[in-house]
């Protein structure tokens, strides 16, 4: 909830829903990484039921959050409530200034010491009238409450935050630990490393080879088992090709070395009949380098984007954190300099 207009007749405060948004989608994707692998891969139904309960949730936080504006009217005397969403007609809301007992922004709870927020109007007869249903760590709902308090004339009691010493609102910046942080970093950056090598390698199988005309000699389908004891199966092709006056064996399907379910192991081998003349792709500057399937595979991309992704949010996360926390250092200094 943040302040989108203040002048002395007209106080409005708006939600538009972008941090849940922004949660939906990183769940979005998180749930889609898991649907992918668990489908390409045998016995990992648990992938997929997670990825689709994830991607389930992400849309959710997506589509459900609406728009939601307070506007204070001192010329009417008025709160006017306006609720929008996506699935529903916008809906309004008036409460006569007079009815109002207080403006708060009200915790909901603390996770990791980050407090979290969210504005509600206090009624003299004792109701509740939560602008938002979503807690966030956002400072902008505090000053969004003490800004309507002060437009309405009402005593601002004291606010937790205000009981911390300077000095603990400092090292409360610094609770993001620079070296988990950075460890968590190097993690993150061997998965995309390893992404960035396998992605440079198809990139590069797929432009140097040249098509030679190859004859498959036989197809067999190989069962890998995981380290947790499922199987993914890898297709082997066997064909003939020459180049340059000397014949050659090759045996991959793919630009890379690929292990997927048994239907896409099968399908894919079921394309090569023994006996059939295919098209080879061939590197001229390594003849023995050859494979048949000219296409290109996600699986690469998914190592570098799906950990990539993950940086992002972790440092967005971090950098928004040493943010709010500078920003209640500094709100409190000018009262801590004052006792």
């Amino acid at each position: 909830m943040k302040i989108l207009q203040r002048t002395p007749e007209l106080l409005v405060l708006a939600d538009s829903g972008a941090d849940p948004r922004m949660v939906g989608v990183f769940c979005l994707v998180i749930g889609t990484v898991f649907i992918f692998v668990g489908w390409s891969n045998a016995h990992a139904l648990s992938f997929v039921v997670i990825g689709a309960i994830a991607a389930l949730g992400g849309i959710a936080l997506l589509l459900l959050p609406g728009r939601v504006t307070a506007a204070f009217d001192r010329t009417r005397r008025t709160l006017v409530i306006t609720r929008r969403s996506l699935f529903r007609a916008p809906a309004q809301e008036e409460v006569d200034f007079s009815k109002i007992a207080d403006v708060v922004a009200e915790p909901g709870g603390m996770q990791d010491r980050t407090a979290t927020w969210r504005v509600t109007i206090l009624l003299k007869d004792g109701a509740r009238l939560p602008l938002t249903s979503i807690y966030t760590s956002s400072l902008a709902h505090r000053e969004a409450a003490a800004a309507a308090r002060e437009f309405l004339g009402l005593p601002s009691p004291p606010e937790p935050v205000d009981a911390l010493p300077v000095r603990a609102i400092s090292a409360a910046a610094q609770r993001t630990s620079p070296v988990m942080l950075g460890c968590m970093t190097v993690f993150l950056m061997v998965f995309v490393a390893v992404g960035g090598r396998l992605v440079f390698v198809e990139w590069h199988r797929l432009n140097a080879a040249r098509p030679m005309p190859a004859t498959v000699l036989s197809t067999t389908v190989e069962s890998i088992r995981g380290s947790k004891g499922g199987y993914t199966y890898r297709p082997v092709v066997t064909f003939r090709y020459e180049m340059n006056g000397h014949v050659y064996l090759g045996t991959h399907v793919t630009p890379i070395s690929e292990s997927r379910s048994g239907q896409w192991a099968y399908n894919l081998v079921a394309r090569y009949p023994v006996g059939s003349t295919v098209t080879a792709w061939v590197d001229p500057l390594d003849p023995g380098d050859a494979y048949l399937l000219h296409e290109w595979s996600f699986l690469p991309l998914i190592f570098v984007a799906f950990p990539g992704l993950v940086l992002i949010f972790v440092w967005g996360a971090a950098i928004s954190e040493r943010r709010r926390h500078r920003s209640a250092a500094a709100a409190v200094a000018p009262r801590a300099q004052a006792t």
